[in-house]
């Protein structure tokens, strides 16, 4: 299961396999997906909140990756309306939370890049 309420001593790695449906696009967890690798480690846990701030390192590069990973765990990021409300509960959460995100101008999944690195093919 994955938990990123608590900050761990080393990253923790999540593999799932994920496949596109569909004319949407919409990624899921299936068996007949291709393999999908990431690590993550929490940077921050806000209990009052229930909000983790993640470091998250790419082992493979899928199609929303890390969005269906974490969603397909039960944990959703802050603003995703593709992946993100599950349930009654979760819609709750979100509607608690509306005026807030409205604040934030969160209409899109909270998902931002610090670091960055590319890796390229040696060219002649």
């Amino acid at each position: 299961m994955l938990d990123i309420k608590y900050i761990k001593e080393k990253p923790e790695e999540v593999i799932a396999r994920l496949a596109k449906k569909g004319k949407d696009g919409k990624s899921f967890v299936s068996s007949n997906g291709k393999e999908a690798i990431l690590e993550y480690d929490v940077l921050e846990y806000n209990e009052k909140e229930n909000c983790s701030l993640v470091s998250i390192d790419l082992k493979t590069g899928r199609h929303h990756q890390i969005r269906v990973q974490f969603a397909s765990r039960g944990h959703y990021l802050l603003g995703d309306q593709r992946y993100g409300v599950q349930d009654n509960k979760q819609i709750d959460i979100i509607l608690a939370n509306q005026e807030e995100i409205k604040q934030l101008k969160l209409d899109k999944a909270s998902l931002n890049a610090y670091h960055f690195w590319l890796w390229t093919p040696k060219v002649n």
